[in-house]
């Protein structure tokens, strides 16, 4: 091989070219030869680019040398790298306007450019740093950047940052920090939407508080949804030093709402407070001060309002005293019945005369007393139908009077159940409204009886009362419900071996009543149970698996399990069976199984498959039983669960606390003068029993008298 010697050369032409991707790049700059001028010297080369990528991911291209009159040329085949990672750009650009708590980011690219705004190398690695995120439970990640110069987030990060709070990314290269944005966490905040009384009763309850999260706009925000597969539980908790409060209970949020069905305040007066916080998100909390004072006696100033739906709070209380006559008779009323002298042919004139005399005081006193008796129940007749009015008039004010709502309380259907006259039914809520100490019932069985099937739990439609009544059936609404049979309390000791229905006889019989046809009773020891898992909060849900189509997601219109879409009182949440299960777990699980409800027909004909041999309902009225079976159901069943909607509650719970406490006041009244009725009605019965009695004395010994003077 011969060597030639270049010619003197100034400057050279550097050509780089990539015809099958477009890239070229041309740059003019100067040169040296060699003192033997056999080598040709070019320094301080420098590609500035920002088209890189059309010859990524591999980089390789030709880099051609030659004279400016082009007598020589060169050509190299080259990598042209990109430089440095220098800047970041963050995908898509509106990226953290609505970041939540628990929230796992679904798209979010980082961008990785060099200073010429080329995309970096693929594989090459960045540290990234994280504050108020996490990746899987690390708190900085290595990533390695892709072929397309990103580095993809999406479904990595999750945000762990407060609401309210900020949170931050950081990327790093080397130790260099090239990159770091702030991100504002949307705010929240917890408020109590029931109204809290000025002075509570020391002991008393505070009774289904509602709290709700709203976001900046006052919005309720119903994302706050309690749901534990989704892997988003949003419960609360009660917190207090005075309160005898268990924390480890937790209360769910139902679309943005939370309700504490009672909370036990102490029983001394005075100030506390007790504090409610998201049991994840603790600066979701609310501070609640409560007083707690003696109630003071309503009196005729008590209550003013100036608004014509309150004209009732200006009248004034009656303090109206009832005078029984049943008082003025327990003189006779344990003394034997009066006999008529027999009069005899020697019977004195004297002792005849008496005996009339006797006779006459006895009919003319008995005959006052009646008469009185007729006046009072007159008098208290008036005062019932006043208070009722009363009631209704404010009932009225604060939208409880509906006749869709009055038709579903539980007063109303307690009434119509005790109004069925000699059922068990009809018995068990007299046992029930009935003290023990008023009444001689003298049978621990007594105490065995929670009550009927249909006043155990509340619906919160009417639409939902009416078609699970319907798919019960009436005769299991009004079934007896009890804890344990007869034979196992020991009913033995007083009226030998005795069946639960010999037992309730019996009690029927105390009550002055008897118990005619058949009826169904259900005893919660003998249940077996739903064993299954439970939901966390004071109503026990049950954890049942949502019904899915063959493509994995839940069918329209899909409402809940009946089971757990009714709602148990607060006064039987605590129960327990010997086993330790609650009435859903037991009852209303032995009632309800995994019956499915629908929003209406046409979802649920759609969802058949979902079924699994199970029934469904749906709330416009019909009944899909299996085995071929449906049921139309049209109309209203005799008797429902009650209806206390959540709308309904919280418009309660807005109303002025003086409209509540007159309210609760004429509801004592009224029982106070219907007990009065009723003693009066037995007092009058009693007076009219002796009355006649001594009447028909007093014309028979007249008339005997007569018979004798005639003979």
């Amino acid at each position: 091989m011969n060597r030639i010697p270049f010619k003197s050369i100034d400057d050279v032409v550097i050509k780089i070219r990539s015809e099958s991707v477009g890239f070229s790049y041309d740059h003019a700059m100067g040169a040296n030869t060699s003192q033997d001028k056999f080598s040709l010297r070019i320094k301080g080369l420098v590609i500035e680019t920002s088209e890189l990528d059309k010859i990524g991911p591999n980089y390789e291209t030709t880099l051609s040398i030659c004279s400016d009159d082009e007598l020589f040329s060169v050509a190299i085949p080259v990598q042209v790298l990109p430089g440095p990672l220098h800047h970041i750009s963050v995908h898509p650009l509106n990226y953290g306007q609505k970041l939540l708590p628990g929230l796992v980011v679904k798209e979010l690219k980082l961008e990785m450019l060099d200073a010429y705004n080329n995309h970096i190398q693929k594989d090459e690695k960045i540290k990234l740093q994280m504050d108020g995120f996490c990746a899987y439970d690390q708190g900085c990640l290595m990533c390695k950047v892709d072929e397309n110069g990103f580095v993809n987030l999406g479904g990595v990060l999750k945000v762990t940052a407060g609401y309210g709070k900020k949170a931050s990314l950081s990327v790093f290269s080397g130790d260099k920090a090239v990159f770091k944005q702030e991100f504002q966490i949307e705010a929240r905040e917890l408020r109590i939407v029931s109204e809290i009384p000025e002075d509570c009763v020391p002991g008393s309850h505070l009774e289904n508080i509602i709290f709700e999260v709203i976001n900046c706009e006052g919005e309720v925000d119903e994302s706050i949804h309690d749901d534990e597969k989704s892997g988003q539980p949003h419960t609360l908790t009660i917190k207090s030093e005075l309160l005898k409060i268990d924390e480890s209970v937790r209360y769910s949020f139902c679309h943005g709402r939370c309700t504490v069905r009672s909370i036990t305040l102490p029983e001394d007066e005075g100030k506390f407070h007790f504090v409610a916080l998201h049991s994840r998100y603790m600066e979701l909390q609310l501070r609640i001060e409560v007083n707690t004072k003696k109630a003071v006696e309503p009196d005729s100033g008590y209550f003013q309002s100036q608004s014509p739906e309150r004209q009732i709070l200006n009248q004034e209380v009656d303090n109206f005293q009832y005078p029984s006559a049943q008082k003025q008779i327990f003189p006779y009323e344990n003394s034997p019945p009066y006999k008529v002298p027999k009069l005899e042919h020697d019977e004195s004139e004297a002792d005849h005369i008496v005996n009339h005399k006797i006779l006459e005081d006895e009919v003319f006193h008995y005959s006052q007393l009646r008469h009185q008796c007729e006046i009072q129940l007159k008098i208290l007749d008036s005062k019932k139908s006043n208070i009722q009015t009363e009631i209704f008039n404010l009932e009225d004010s604060i939208g409880l009077s509906s006749s869709q709502n009055r038709c579903c309380t539980q007063e109303s259907i307690m009434g119509q159940i005790s109004g069925m006259g000699h059922s068990a039914a009809a018995i068990a809520c007299k046992l029930i409204e009935t003290p023990s100490s008023s009444v001689e019932l003298h049978h621990e069985f007594a105490k065995e009886i929670l009550g009927v099937v249909a006043l155990l739990g509340f619906a919160e439609s009417i639409e939902l009362s009416r078609i699970l009544a319907e798919y019960l059936g009436e005769k299991q609404m009004l079934a007896v419900v009890c804890n344990a049979h007869a034979s196992s309390v020991g009913a033995s000791k007083m009226h030998g071996h005795l069946s639960s229905a010999d037992a309730l006889s019996t009690l029927a019989n105390n009550l002055g009543t008897s118990i005619n046809g058949g009826y169904d009773m259900i005893c919660l020891n003998d249940i077996r149970p739903y064993t299954g898992e439970l939901s966390i909060g004071p109503q026990r849900r049950l954890a049942l698996m949502n019904p899915a189509l063959p493509n994995g997601e839940s069918p329209p219109g899909f409402l809940g399990y009946a089971v757990n879409m009714i709602h148990i009182s607060a006064k039987h949440l605590q129960y327990r069976t010997a086993s330790g299960h609650g009435l859903r777990e037991t009852l209303f699980y032995r009632l309800l199984g995994e019956l499915q409800v629908y929003a209406n027909r046409d979802c649920m004909s759609m969802a058949s498959s979902c079924f699994n041999n199970n029934p469904a309902v749906s709330l416009d009225g019909v009944i899909m039983r299996g085995n071929g079976v449906t049921t139309h159901a049209f109309g209203d069943p005799f008797i429902m669960f009650p209806v206390f909607s959540n709308e309904q509650l919280m418009n309660l719970m807005r109303v002025n606390p003086d409209v509540i406490n007159l309210l609760k006041y004429k509801k004592i009244q009224l029982g106070e003068v219907q007990n009065h009725i009723e003693n009066e009605t037995m007092a009058y019965e009693e007076i009219n029993k002796k009355f006649i009695g001594y009447r028909d004395a007093y014309v028979n010994l007249t008339q005997g008298s007569s018979s004798v003077q005639d003979t």
